[in-house]
């Protein structure tokens, strides 16, 4: 008989592994400095899952948006390869979709790349795709919302795109979704 998984509040302590995990997975979850992983970790920010007491993957996000309080933000979600396919990020997420509930939030939000096997992940939780955007970033990889909605009369608000995005909370206006053009590439004098 397998031991059932344990979800609890990561510690200063779990730095190390959610880093580790972290670069892991950094083509997929985009990078957090050592610090930000830090305020994250003091201020209660970070949820763990252990698997046999060990530490087999993590969610990040802070309780709520500064632009809509009544929106809960998941930043990173990963699991351990040799932990996958047995519904420890599921588990992690419903963790976070109950505390979102008893809090009276509306919604939970989640930001995907479009390109990745994730994007299956965050649909079979229960989110939606709400709309994409294209950073003008290096990779330039189309970026989707997925919202889980919390109540059966969602407000117009939460079947649009958010306002901001990024760590930066760079401004979405309406030209969120085209891309800036590239600079022309030198070619060497023959």
């Amino acid at each position: 008989m397998t031991p059932t998984p344990t979800i609890r509040p990561a510690t200063v302590d779990d730095l190390r592994f959610v880093d580790h995990l972290q670069a892991a997975h950094s083509n997929k979850l985009g990078f957090l400095p050592r610090m930000a992983l830090e305020w994250y970790l003091e201020n209660n920010c970070v949820t763990t899952i252990d698997e046999n007491d060990t530490p087999a993957g993590y969610l990040l996000g802070r309780k709520k948006f500064r632009w809509q309080p009544q929106l809960r933000p998941i930043t990173q979600a990963a699991v351990c390869m040799d932990a996958m396919r047995r519904h420890l990020g599921l588990s992690l997420v419903g963790k976070v979709v109950q505390e979102a509930s008893l809090a009276g939030q509306l919604g939970v939000q989640a930001m995907c790349r479009a390109d990745l096997e994730a994007c299956d992940f965050w649909r079979a939780a229960g989110f939606v795709e709400i709309g994409r955007y294209s950073p003008a970033n290096a990779r330039r990889q189309d970026m989707i919302c997925y919202r889980r909605i919390l109540t059966t009369t969602p407000p117009e608000w939460m079947l649009q795109m958010p306002p901001v995005a990024g760590w930066k909370a760079k401004k979405l206006g309406p030209d969120a979704g085209q891309q800036r053009p590239r600079k022309p590439r030198r070619t060497p004098a023959l």
